[in-house]
């Protein structure tokens, strides 16, 4: 289905060089969150929202969806079906971060493992919003 409008986007440069932007942010997440796993493991668990028996399995498949997504967006293979996928994940981990806040913890993100950390909080809501944006324009825009 195609929506009225969105074939004009179709492989125009705004399209191209959001995909290639988005790719590198998330290729470079899912890097950085598997050089250590068990961090990472350690973080999904603090936002309690999973069984801490499950807190490393949740962590290889983020890893393996993050990390197989941003290289199929960067090479332009199932673009739409990746970018879906990667705004469906950072729908979830969004909604994970209000109900952090709702519940009063102070947690990092941990976004891009051990290497930068950020408070979860509305700047996080915030470029996550924004990542959401790329992400749905690039499913518009993409075959």
């Amino acid at each position: 289905m195609e929506w009225k409008g969105c074939s004009r986007w179709r492989g125009s440069p705004a399209v191209t060089a959001t995909r290639v932007c988005l790719a590198i942010v998330f290729l470079a997440a899912a890097l950085a969150k598997s050089t250590d796993i068990r961090l990472f493991a350690a973080h999904i668990k603090d936002f309690q929202l999973v069984p801490d028996h499950l807190g490393h399995y949740c962590a290889l498949a983020i890893v393996a969806v993050e990390g197989t997504c941003a290289l199929f967006l960067l090479f332009d293979y199932r673009a739409r079906f990746s970018a879906l996928l990667l705004a469906a994940c950072t729908l979830l981990f969004t909604l994970a971060i209000v109900t952090v806040l709702v519940r009063g913890f102070a947690l990092d993100c941990n976004c891009f493992g051990g290497i930068a950390q950020m408070p979860v909080g509305l700047l996080a809501i915030g470029r996550n919003t924004l990542l959401l944006a790329g992400l749905l324009l690039v499913a518009l825009g993409s075959r």
